[in-house]
């Protein structure tokens, strides 16, 4: 019995779930660098310059910019990324990088923090993504949100009801 109550409460709690799934290419570029006097760590600036397209009818580019703290070239002490995107329907979007901590393991986890539009139905989604370097500063970044089925409806609707 207890062994179908635990299936049961699986079923339920993932019965409203849905991934909301962005595809990311890109290029960044690491400046203003300042080596610390170990030799092991640095800190610089992070820009970058992306298209995007979303497992919903939205596709767009980004900007991103932030500081990055790293140790051994590998491993990210500390980061604070900022990305504003804008849709083909006009609509923007923020969200915030704070959370790679191992940069060889192509890991990294953001949450959108504001939106207008469709965007709005993300405030607060916590994604994560991994991503691949390549040479001279390209990379590919794949991104799944936990979400709703409800969210990926109004985001999916919000087209149909601005006609």
């Amino acid at each position: 019995m207890k062994s179908f109550i635990v299936l049961f409460l699986l079923f339920i709690s993932n019965i409203n779930t849905a991934e909301f799934t962005i595809n990311v290419g890109g290029k960044g570029n690491f400046k203003d660098i300042i080596n610390f006097n170990d030799g092991i760590e640095r800190y610089g600036i992070f820009t970058s310059e992306n298209t995007f397209t979303t497992n919903t009818y939205l596709y767009g580019s980004t900007v991103c910019s932030g500081g990055i703290h790293m140790k051994n070239e590998t491993e990210i002490r500390n980061q604070y990324i900022i990305c504003k995107g804008e849709s083909q329907d006009g609509h923007t979007f923020i969200r915030r990088h704070t959370n790679v901590k191992d940069f060889s393991a192509g890991v990294d986890s953001f949450e959108y923090i504001e939106g207008t539009g469709p965007w709005k139905e993300l405030i607060g989604a916590k994604c994560t993504g991994a991503f691949l370097n390549m040479k001279r500063g390209a990379f590919l970044y794949n991104v799944k949100c936990e979400v709703t089925d409800e969210t990926i409806k109004k985001i999916n609707e919000f087209t149909k009801n601005r006609k």
